[in-house]
């Protein structure tokens, strides 16, 4: 088991904590690269909130764990609303509304200034030549 854990302590022995785990699957298609995609998850949201990215605190990842057999992230919980058509619609959000095309401008130009010099592992290729390379991967692609 390789596990690596960032800033794993409660405040006290009596605090809980909200964790949202990921867990990804091992592939269905040799064309897929599920571990290299996990290994690279970590790495990439730790650049990210150095940068100022909101993302949710990293606290552990690796490439498997008994029970698991899989990479993993577990992540802390961040409280908000994921569905988008609820953010669009309901009232509760029109406030936020205003300003969220704004915001999300902002948070991509944390991402695009953030340097990325440090992750050797980016693939460089041309992306459609990997879109092709998945979809001749595809067992009947048409």
């Amino acid at each position: 088991m390789t596990l690596r854990s960032a800033a794993l302590s409660p405040a006290d022995s009596s605090s809980t904590a909200v964790i949202h785990t990921t867990v990804l699957p091992p592939a269905h298609s040799a064309a897929v690269d599920i571990a290299g995609h996990a290994a690279r998850l970590a790495p990439t949201r730790m650049l990210a909130a150095a940068a100022g990215v909101p993302v949710p605190d990293l606290l552990a990842h690796g490439d498997d764990a008994p029970g698991i057999d899989a990479p993993f992230l577990i992540t802390a919980r961040v409280d908000g609303e994921a569905l988008a058509r609820r953010i669009q619609r309901d009232p509760e959000f029109a406030d936020i509304r205003t300003g969220l095309a704004a915001e999300m401008g902002r948070v991509l130009g944390l991402i695009h200034r953030a340097d990325a010099s440090s992750l050797t592992m980016l693939d460089d290729r041309d992306p459609v030549d990997t879109i092709e390379g998945l979809y001749q991967g595809v067992d009947h692609p048409r």
